[in-house]
């Protein structure tokens, strides 16, 4: 209620509309959700945060495309921000069922942010069937307080390269 009377007293503002959208979106009314989505587009807003959430709600209902647009506008109004390009690139992923454009988008997320976006290189790789390589990149640059010790101190991994972990350790008793 507090969104609809907001819009009703200054309709100019698409920022009541939006979470009124967003609030229909969470209860599954994506018919209501939508139509409001529609009407702040039409207000024309140019903020990331916006922007990136009506390019969600696109890719909710596997418009891709036009999830991909409204991402990017938000990428183009805040090229620092690493929210959209994550949202980019699982779009990218869902619409091409490959990696080959979102490896490209998680390059220029890390010039443009600079976030390394571990997490979704780990998903990238793990897509791609590079195991070892996403096993990799979770233990690298880890502090060493945060490996699990007692799994180390019993286990050695052999044949390791500094590249690549191997398929799995030679574990020791004791």
């Amino acid at each position: 209620q507090y969104f609809s009377l907001a819009s009703e007293k200054s309709p100019e503002d698409y920022k009541p509309l939006f979470y009124m959208a967003l609030v229909y979106r969470k209860l599954g009314k994506w018919g209501k959700s939508q139509e409001l989505i529609r009407k702040v587009i039409n207000l024309n807003p140019q903020e990331a945060l916006y922007l990136t959430n009506i390019g969600v709600s696109y890719a909710y209902l596997h418009d891709f495309d036009s999830a991909l647009i409204f991402i990017q506008k938000a990428i183009d109004v805040m090229p620092v921000w690493s929210a959209p390009y994550n949202h980019k690139i699982h779009s990218l992923i869902l619409k091409y069922g490959n990696t080959t454009e979102a490896e490209k988008v998680l390059t220029e997320a890390f010039q443009k942010t600079g976030d390394n976006q571990k997490e979704l290189k780990i998903l990238l790789r793990i897509y791609q069937r590079r195991f070892a390589e996403g096993l990799n990149e979770t233990v690298t640059g880890l502090r060493p307080s945060l490996l699990p010790r007692r799994r180390l101190s019993r286990c050695a991994w052999t044949g390791t390269s500094s590249s690549r972990l191997p398929a799995s350790p030679t574990c020791h008793s004791g």
